[in-house]
């Protein structure tokens, strides 16, 4: 069961990948690259940016069609943007900043 904090640190890990891919919109990596890389590290979460939130987010990218997801062998998959919902992955980007500068 998600906790609340979990649901947020969620939703802050999915921000930052999409704000990377908007910069880097033909980066492709496994979920370690995309820990690794894509998240900044310094993050004032430090412990909720775990491998597993970050799968979970991809999970959820995946499922809303933002994502792709392409498993090159069993046991590697990678991850890249669905560049046909561009528009949308920016419009959902700017207003995630417009809640943070109100909260």
């Amino acid at each position: 069961m998600a906790t609340e904090g979990s649901a947020h640190g969620r939703s802050a890990v999915i921000t930052e990948i999409l704000r990377y891919l908007l910069e880097h919109p033909d980066a492709k990596d496994t979920i370690e690259g995309i820990t690794r890389w894509w998240i900044p590290p310094q993050r004032p979460q430090g412990d909720e940016w775990k491998r597993d939130l970050v799968q979970g987010a991809m999970d959820e990218l995946v499922a809303r069609g933002w994502i792709v997801r392409r498993e090159t062998t069993p046991s590697h998959v990678v991850y890249g943007l669905d560049k046909q919902h561009l528009a949308t992955i920016t419009n959902s980007v700017r207003s995630e900043s417009a809640d943070d500068v109100r909260t």
